[in-house]
């Protein structure tokens, strides 16, 4: 019985360390960790929203300007054509909402940073030489042909119609374009509501592992279609790994903004077409990206090393 009874309170130690991670139990509510945890990205889905209901306006007040009053009593002309204009009108309004919902993002990370002071619960750490940002960088190209790759050998493409409509609106604008809105804005956009806010809340009372998981879920959901959400979901999990390992928020949106830089530039131009050529070829370089994440990975835990200065913090 004695036996049986330290394997129940050795199992239960386990899975309390695998969620709390060795932190103190958390004194808020559920309920108002949880509100934490999702409030931005609520306020991120609203603004799209918004964005994307002026877009159907702007589109039906488009089409009635061109086709005249006339349009109202055939609605099917009206539909086709505000549908071919919808890809580039919601790209607009995609990059629209990240920009208008950046500064209210930047404002709730300094009121947690604020907080932190507050609690004294910051915590310093060692400054990761800026050399090693490379392997961030490298880790996202890597990631992103690997994900794509296997997700095409996969035949989830196949399986659902979501993916290309998305893929219709996030490559709907001139590359430069793509290139600083889909590279850049919202890869920071993304990363500050995931990794800067909810990953980040998650941690001041879960492990490493239980908020990796939650964000990462939360982060597949967002993207609303099989395809992007299995892709997102892995793509989130490095996410969290390198900024867990690097202690900067600057990591995951490295990362990020080289996976996205590198899917617009496949999508949008020839530079990689010859990747594609032939099933030998594809395959071949499927399995070296893939090898390269691995590789890429462990330089990560080999050589980036950021400890924490401020140990009383804890």
């Amino acid at each position: 019985m004695q036996s049986g009874c330290f394997l129940h309170k050795k199992c239960y130690n386990v899975i309390i360390h695998l969620i709390v991670g060795g932190r103190q139990m958390y004194t808020e509510s559920f309920g108002k960790r949880f509100w934490r945890m999702v409030y931005p990205l609520g306020l991120y889905i609203l603004i799209s929203s918004l964005a994307g209901f002026a877009s159907s306006l702007y589109l039906v007040a488009q089409g009635v300007s061109e086709l005249g009053f006339s349009a109202l009593n055939d609605p099917e002309q009206l539909l086709n054509q505000a549908v071919e204009k919808m890809p580039d009108t919601l790209f607009w309004a995609t990059l629209i909402s990240a920009a208008v919902t950046l500064p209210f993002l930047l404002l709730f990370y300094h009121w947690d940073m604020k907080r932190e002071q507050k609690l004294g619960t910051k915590k310093i750490y060692e400054k990761v030489p800026a050399p090693y940002f490379g392997i961030v960088i490298l880790l996202g190209i890597a990631a992103c042909f690997a994900g794509n790759n296997l997700i095409t050998m996969s035949g989830l493409m196949n399986s659902t119609s979501g993916y290309v409509e998305v893929a219709e609106v996030l490559y709907g604008g001139r590359l430069a374009v793509e290139l600083l809105g889909i590279g850049i804005l919202v890869p920071v956009v993304e990363e500050l509501i995931f990794r800067g806010l909810a990953y980040k809340r998650m941690r001041e009372y879960a492990s490493p592992l239980m908020a990796g998981i939650t964000t990462s879920m939360l982060f597949a959901v967002f993207h609303g279609n099989l395809v992007q959400g299995v892709y997102a979901f892995l793509l989130g999990a490095l996410l969290c790994y390198v900024y867990e390992k690097y202690h900067s928020f600057w990591a995951p949106v490295l990362l990020h903004a080289a996976a996205n830089v590198i899917s617009v530039l496949a999508s949008e131009t020839s530079v990689f077409d010859f990747l594609y050529s032939g099933r030998g070829i594809f395959f071949a370089f499927t399995l070296i990206v893939c090898v390269l994440v691995v590789v890429f990975v462990y330089l990560t835990e080999r050589l980036v090393v950021s400890n924490q200065l401020n140990q009383k913090a804890e």
